[in-house]
């Protein structure tokens, strides 16, 4: 049964290839909570990147979006394996998609949940 909610959201595993693990990518399966956006908010963030590019300015267009998308995670910790929980907040999620391939990754994943291959049970 389908269940129509107000707001959204689903669970994705982000598959984060770290590439400091000794010279050979590792990826590290990160779950992370993000809300669904309407069409119309994408296609606004990408002609608003158009139109900074357009005009020679830089526009981080994914970094806007991943702001607006991105509500929870699991699995992510400070400083080591069984260090303590680095908890989602708005900074922390800034300091997060900061690194590129933590950022690509994040982007992967909500495309994956977007159009339907999302993890079974959400």
């Amino acid at each position: 049964m389908f269940v129509f909610n107000e707001v959204n959201t689903f669970w994705n595993k982000a598959r984060i290839y770290d590439p400091t693990e000794g010279f050979r990518k590792v990826a590290k399966e990160v779950d992370v909570e993000f809300r669904v956006m309407p069409p119309e908010f994408i296609t606004e963030v990408a002609d608003r990147g158009l139109r900074a590019r357009s005009a020679g300015e830089i526009c981080d267009d994914t970094r806007l979006v991943l702001e607006q998308v991105v509500v929870g995670w699991k699995g992510i910790k400070v400083g080591a394996k069984d260090g303590p929980d680095f908890e989602f907040s708005d900074e922390a999620l800034l300091k997060l998609i900061a690194i590129p391939y933590v950022r690509s990754a994040f982007m992967d994943a909500y495309w994956e949940g977007v159009n339907g291959k999302a993890r079974k049970g959400n």
